[in-house]
């Protein structure tokens, strides 16, 4: 069951996989920009290999991440830090705006969710939310998140980092045992909210369907959330 919403003064989301449903991104990531392809790999290698991990600054984390993905590749540092904003995410833009959608009814959930003084944040792996909304035909205003979209960029951490959750909830100003987390990912949505305190629901996604019979958490269709919000 979803925790009673009376129970619940704040909903952190996550952003791919949970606000559209992102199957096939990676292969449109890809014809976006081909002869990047093993680049495109090579950063969702290190990405995941840096899970958990936390900085002291924005600086250190990019010093880090994109460190890592040069150390992998042909390329110098500077060259992928330059191709990450300009290209990776560009490109990521583009895909969400030519070939996704948001969510159905994620307006009209956001909006009860408003109604209900339920606070609500987006915290996504990737930077540009706002954009990246935007590219899905949603504005962060109309979700009632203008101020509260955040990346793990600007929080300098990886999830499933408990002090990223953690500075959203202060950021909210909520008790982390008041807060949902829904998202698609166990390992690191899941595992976030479970080390800061919070609670949590998986959507479920065409990648992450073996979950279902394996976790105790409420695990749910979008659809399935979404009416339990707007009943």
């Amino acid at each position: 069951m979803i925790p009673e919403l009376n129970n619940i003064d704040a909903i952190i989301f996550d952003f791919d996989g949970t606000l559209y449903d992102y199957k096939d991104f990676s292969r449109n990531l890809i014809k976006g920009m081909p002869f990047f392809a093993l680049l495109m790999y090579k950063e969702r290698v290190v990405h995941n290999g840096l899970k958990g991990q936390s900085f002291d600054s924005v600086n250190a984390y990019n010093d880090v991440y994109f460190g890592a993905i040069a150390k992998k590749s042909i390329y110098s540092r500077k060259f992928i830090e330059n191709w990450f904003y300009k290209k990776y995410m560009k490109n990521f833009a583009k895909v969400l705006r030519k070939k996704y959608k948001p969510r159905e009814n994620i307006i009209e959930v956001f909006d009860a969710l408003y109604k209900k003084n339920i606070k609500t944040s987006i915290l996504s792996d990737y930077p540009n939310v706002k954009e990246r909304l935007q590219a899905l035909g949603v504005t962060a205003e109309s979700i009632h998140c203008e101020d509260t979209c955040f990346s793990t960029e600007q929080l300098f951490c990886f999830k499933p980092a408990a002090q990223m959750f953690i500075k959203v909830a202060d950021v909210l100003k909520v008790s982390p045992e008041r807060v949902l987390v829904v998202g698609d990912r166990n390992d690191t949505d899941g595992e976030g909210a479970r080390l800061s305190g919070m609670k949590f629901v998986q959507i479920s996604t065409y990648k992450n369907g073996t979950d279902k019979d394996t976790v105790k958490h409420p695990f749910l269709s979008w659809e399935e959330f979404s009416d339990f919000i707007l009943q």
